[in-house]
This record gives C-alpha cells, sequence and structure tokens, in this order.
C-alpha cells in the first residue's frame, strides 16, 4: 500500500485522506467529508479539521477485551491501547467535532459500557463538540477471525440503546 501512496503522490495514508477530504469538499457533493481515521495527532486533527467539518474517533479505550488475541481489535494498535485511544479523544475535544461511539457485541462487558456512554457524556459536557455518535452491533460474518463469536443479545441492545440518551444530554 506505500507503494501504491507514493506512486500516486502521497507519503502517506493520513496525506492521501486530506487530498481526498478536500476533493470532496471542493466539489460540493451534497455530502461532507468524514474521516475516521483512528488516532491522531494534534497537528493531524487541525489538518483534518481545515477540510472537513468533523471526524470520527473510536471510543473504544474502555472496551479492553476487545483487544485480545482473535477479538475485534486484535492486531489493531489504535484500538488495543486504552491510554493512547483516551488521549486522541482529548486532542480532538479542543474545539474540534468528532462522532464517536461503541461496538456493542465485541467482549466487552455491561461495565465497560456503561463506563464508555460516561466517557462520551463528560466529553461532550466539558467541551460540547459531539455532533453524534454510533451505537452499532457486532455481526458476525464468514471468514472473519470472530467468525464463531456470540452476536449480542437483543436485551444488551436494547439496554445499550436507551442509556445512550443520556451520553450526550446535560
Amino acid at each position: 500500500m506505500r507503494e501504491r501512496l507514493r506512486h500516486l503522490g502521497y507519503h502517506s495514508t493520513l496525506h492521501y485522506l486530506e487530498a481526498m477530504c478536500d476533493l470532496v469538499a471542493a466539489r460540493d457533493l451534497r455530502s461532507s467529508p468524514h474521516p475516521n481515521p483512528g488516532l491522531l495527532s494534534a497537528e493531524w486533527i487541525r489538518r483534518l479539521a481545515a477540510v472537513s467539518p468533523k471526524h470520527g474517533t473510536n471510543a473504544g479505550d474502555n472496551q479492553r477485551r476487545s483487544a485480545s488475541a482473535r477479538a475485534a481489535h486484535d492486531n489493531a494498535p489504535d484500538n488495543s491501547r486504552p491510554s493512547v485511544c483516551a488521549r486522541s479523544r482529548r486532542r480532538a475535544s479542543k474545539g474540534v467535532p468528532f462522532t464517536t461511539g461503541l461496538l456493542i457485541g465485541i467482549g466487552e462487558t455491561r461495565e465497560d459500557r456503561v463506563d464508555t456512554l460516561l466517557a462520551i457524556r463528560d466529553l461532550h459536557k466539558r467541551y460540547g463538540h459531539i455532533p453524534g455518535s454510533d451505537y452499532p452491533e457486532f455481526r458476525v460474518k464468514a471468514g472473519i477471525p470472530m467468525q464463531n463469536w456470540p452476536e449480542p443479545a437483543r436485551g444488551d441492545m436494547l439496554r445499550t440503546s436507551r442509556s445512550r440518551a443520556f451520553s450526550c444530554q446535560g
């Protein structure tokens, strides 16, 4: 991939993402770019904010179990280091709107979900910069490492969707 990016004239995936966001914004495609690149430095948060009105970031720092072997975020360094995820979200909090969320059913406990929802609420209360959040459920697909993992129960989804109402409101 790095070779392909260099061939296209970009130094990194983030440079390519920045250029594509700029292109979408310039073409007025009736849709704003909404990158979700993972953990970012303060510099990249500022750079992407210049070409997109908001970006997405993961709230998975409270989902510690999801980084275990053969789990959803195995081999995903952006999602497997809780302190790094939290630091990136705090950097994003400095005046840049971002969406966030919680993937349900990837090995997190009920306490993990509550902690994540409270963290989202607290960030929004402090900075007022979370225009939206997603709470999708994990779905099994053939050929993925978690293909034999149980999908979340309907009750878990309902309980989380009801409790998420407080996450970005007073």
